[in-house]
């Protein structure tokens, strides 16, 4: 599965290879990682608030598109 194009869809796509190339192994650090590359601004800088927020729904996303329990 796809991490970047499933889960953030909205990162460039030369990113979003990357992160795929990634995601073969733990998932999670892939998504972590797009998930603060989605929230940083122009400067790099990013709330830890938001990066996490966008990493639940990146994992939510990911659990759904599995077709696992979303609340377990």
């Amino acid at each position: 599965m796809s991490v970047s194009s499933n889960a953030l869809p909205s990162l460039p796509e030369t990113v979003s290879r990357v992160l795929d190339r990634h995601a073969l192994g733990d998932r999670h650090h892939a998504l972590l990682l797009a998930a603060l590359l989605e929230v940083a601004d122009a400067e790099g800088s990013a709330p830890i608030h938001a990066v996490t927020t966008r990493f639940r729904d990146g994992m939510l996303r990911m659990l759904e598109l599995e077709g696992r329990d979303r609340e377990h």
